[in-house]
């Protein structure tokens, strides 16, 4: 016991004769920070026990020896600093007193703090437009930092419409009045200054009783009708139907619906109004004035709604009326829609199969001239020159027409407008197939710029082999070529089938429906 004191006694007094050489000599080293793993508190030499080589080794480092030591195990009182208190610690455990070294820092605890970065002093380059703003919907500019590419973004304002005149008329008997606008940027339009022809004074002055002329009469205003298939019944609403009748066409519309279904092939059912259901202020007196909701084809649309049916029926009748306050929607002198009313069916068509719609207002429409028509034939009145229309449909695609002959004509004779096949350089793989009647034709365009390849028949055309054939202006040529049967043949999954007829012709329709559910459903599923 006497021993240990007096050795500890020694350790004493060596720590303060290396405390006055640490002031004569100055600090040896630095405090270094990272502790390996395998090392203990006070183990200056590094050999993994404490022993007295340790003290002499931190009393020589004290005193300002060169020596090698392990400085990150020697802050034995954790103050950031290896002192002479730290060497009378591990001289006093080393002694047998009853000495706690502060913990070990980690590594992690010991690494010299990261230094922060110094913050950069932005300076931004010019903005650019990352979202370019439209008409109605805020853009987006960006700039970047010259120095770090740190980015900022602020909003830019809607530009708003730009709009200018595109065409304004006067109301007269004939067209009414309006200013048409459209906005150079986006095409956005609007109507303005409607006054309705019926609303001039003398409108239906002089309106005479009805004279029946070849196959039809003439209206107020040398606006020709047609009489025949029963269309003043239509129009006066006096053929509606049954509720068990109009079951009967809804179920023979869905099992068209639910064959071409299975395959994938959207199909769409058209019935274009008879012209004086679009235009029955020209009508003469005597004829009976019905509400529209009240006539055949309204009511079985609203049949189809209160059934919650999933087929796509269109009869574009008030879309038809609206469209004709900016341009005609019907031939004055024919039983026919114009180049317009086609227009109006085909978009109508587009919306009822969730297809992207484009309104009249927004396109492009060439004004010409045309005289007579199919009721001038049919002895209803004389010809004479009223305004005709051209619609400009995506002009920046290109239509390609083969003729084919067809059931109206002989075998022996040149194709016609009966049977076409439209190819174009529309960005899709989607065909189309519209079967009907002669109302088809001024729809068939339109379609082929949305779709690479249309099929434009006649329903009498199912059984029909084509001998002939013809592209655009191009000589006649021999084929043998069943052309509706291979069109509905090779339809795919996401094609579409139109099927269509004129308002007298709906019954037509609905047989037709029934023959080529029957035809598709004996086809092999894809």
């Amino acid at each position: 016991m006497k021993r240990s004191l007096f050795f500890a006694a020694f350790i004493t007094l060596a720590v303060i004769l290396i405390s006055a050489a640490v002031l004569s000599y100055g600090e040896g080293g630095s405090l270094l920070r990272t502790i390996p793993e395998e090392m203990i508190a006070g183990d200056a030499d590094g050999d993994g026990e404490l022993s007295d080589w340790d003290a002499i080794t931190l009393e020589r480092y004290l005193a300002g020896w060169n020596v090698e030591t392990h400085l990150e195990l020697l802050d034995l009182d954790a103050d950031e600093d290896v002192s002479d208190w730290d060497a009378i610690m591990l001289s006093r455990y080393l002694a047998g007193w009853n000495v706690e070294f502060a913990p070990l820092a980690t590594a992690e605890q010991t690494a010299e703090p990261t230094p922060e970065p110094t913050p950069c002093r932005h300076s931004y380059g010019e903005w650019e437009t990352s979202v370019a703003p439209t008409c109605t919907k805020a853009g987006e500019e960006k700039a970047v930092c010259v120095h770090c590419e740190n980015e900022i973004t602020q909003t830019v304002p809607a530009t708003g419409h730009n709009y200018v005149l595109i065409r304004q008329q006067t109301a007269s008997y004939a067209h009414d009045g309006y200013k048409l606008e459209r906005c150079t940027n986006c095409s956005n339009a609007k109507i303005n200054n409607i006054v309705m022809r019926t609303s001039l004074a003398g409108f239906y002055d002089g309106k005479r009783p009805i004279v029946f002329e070849g196959s039809g009469f003439k209206g107020l205003h040398d606006w020709y009708f047609y009489t025949g298939n029963d269309s003043l019944s239509y129009f006066q609403g006096e053929n509606v139907l049954s509720a068990a009748e109009y079951k009967q066409w809804m179920d023979t519309y869905t099992a068209l619906h639910n064959e071409c279904e299975k395959r994938g092939i959207t199909v769409a059912f058209l019935i274009a109004p008879n012209k004086e259901q679009v235009y029955g202020e020209y009508m003469p007196s005597g004829v009976t004035i019905v509400d529209d909701s009240q006539k055949r084809q309204p009511k079985f649309v609203e049949y189809l709604k209160q059934q919650q049916s999933s087929i796509h029926y269109v009869y574009p009748l008030s879309q038809l009326k609206t469209a004709k306050i900016i341009y005609e929607t019907y031939l004055q002198q024919d039983t026919h829609w114009n180049s317009v009313g086609g227009f109006v069916a085909a978009m109508q068509v587009y919306s009822s199969v969730g297809m992207k719609t484009t309104g009249i207002q927004n396109v492009d429409v060439t004004l010409g001239t045309r005289s007579g028509g199919d009721l001038v034939t049919l002895g209803v009145g004389p010809k004479t020159e009223y305004t005709n229309y051209s619609v400009n449909y995506k002009p920046e695609i290109a239509v390609n027409t083969t003729y084919y002959s067809n059931y109206v004509t002989d075998q022996n004779e040149k194709p016609n407008n009966e049977l076409r096949v439209f190819t174009s350089n529309a960005q899709t793989e989607k065909k189309a197939v519209i079967i009907g009647d002669s109302f088809r034709n001024a729809m068939g365009t339109f379609f082929a710029k949305d779709f690479c390849e249309v099929t434009l028949a006649h329903r009498d055309d199912l059984e029909t082999v084509s001998g002939y054939k013809k592209q655009d202006n191009g000589p006649v040529e021999n084929t043998s070529k069943t052309v509706l049967k291979d069109a509905i043949n090779n339809l795919k999954s996401g094609d579409l089938l139109v099927l269509m007829a004129v308002e007298r012709y709906d019954r037509r329709n609905v047989d037709f429906a029934g023959t080529l559910a029957e035809y598709i459903a004996a086809l092999p599923l894809n």
